[in-house]
């Protein structure tokens, strides 16, 4: 009974001097390594927002609004331009054409197939001309570009192309010329006036299409601060321009405006 009574006395003596010293800690500032059951050994608390930190975020959550009640999202390219660049970029690429006395429908879907670009022969402009989609066709081109390779064949038989409501159509040069595109052109670089410029490609390029000889051909300078220049015309024709302008960059051509002094 005694011995019983003396191991109550140490365990209580034990406990009240550890508690003791786990007041003493806290009273020094000394947290108690117990205090927490869910501390964990190592963890780094994260440092309070600072008032850049607040900033910043007011900054992009107002930009995120402003840009969603905006609907500042970039526009999606129509259908009928993203046909147009697959065609033209068909076009660009290497082709190979050998045949011989083939019907000239057989090439096309040929072609139609190789390069898979929508193809339609104008059978009404061809009726026209008194040439049918069975009119034999004889052509051998390697190494060179749809769109050489088009022109070389198109030209032996007096037919062109045109790109319109997203097909290539294949026609005859009359109707073609009835089938203008608008484009524009950017001639910064060149340093040449518009009028100039103008001067230059009606007279090099085409003479008899354009509408100061007669023609329904088009051109219009859109000032000389935007060095542009606005022409429709056909697909063959703007191959020509395209080109001309190519080698004007080429041959770094430079002229003086009109009226400028020595």
């Amino acid at each position: 009974m005694v011995l019983l009574m003396k191991s109550i006395l140490a365990v209580a003596v034990l406990a009240t001097g550890l508690g003791f010293y786990g007041l003493l800690d806290r009273a020094v500032g000394q947290e108690s390594t117990t205090s927490d059951p869910f501390a964990v050994e190592g963890a780094v608390e994260p440092p309070a927002p600072t008032t850049a930190h607040v900033t910043a975020a007011q900054e992009a959550a107002s930009t995120s609004s402003t840009q969603a009640a905006s609907g500042a999202v970039p526009a999606p390219t129509s259908p009928r331009l993203q046909a147009f660049r697959r065609i033209t970029a068909a076009l660009e690429s290497q082709t190979i054409m050998e045949f011989n006395e083939t019907p000239l429908s057989e090439v096309i879907d040929y072609v139609k197939t190789a390069r898979d670009i929508p193809i339609l022969l104008d059978k009404k402009a061809l009726d026209a001309i008194g040439m049918g989609s069975d009119t034999p066709v004889t052509v051998s081109l390697a190494g060179i570009s749809l769109r050489s390779s088009l022109a070389h064949l198109l030209g032996q038989l007096g037919l062109d192309y045109v790109i319109t409501n997203e097909v290539l159509v294949i026609t005859s040069k009359e109707a073609a010329r009835s089938c203008l595109d608008p484009r524009v052109y950017q001639t910064d670089g060149l340093q040449i006036p518009a009028e100039k410029l103008i001067e230059i490609i009606t007279s090099m390029v085409a003479p008899d299409t354009w509408e100061e000889t007669g023609g329904t051909g088009k051109i219009t300078s859109l000032g000389d601060s935007t060095s542009a220049l606005v022409i429709s015309q056909t697909e063959q024709i703007h191959d020509q321009i395209a080109d001309l302008l190519e080698k004007l960059r080429e041959a770094d051509v430079t002229t003086a405006p009109s009226g400028a002094e020595d």
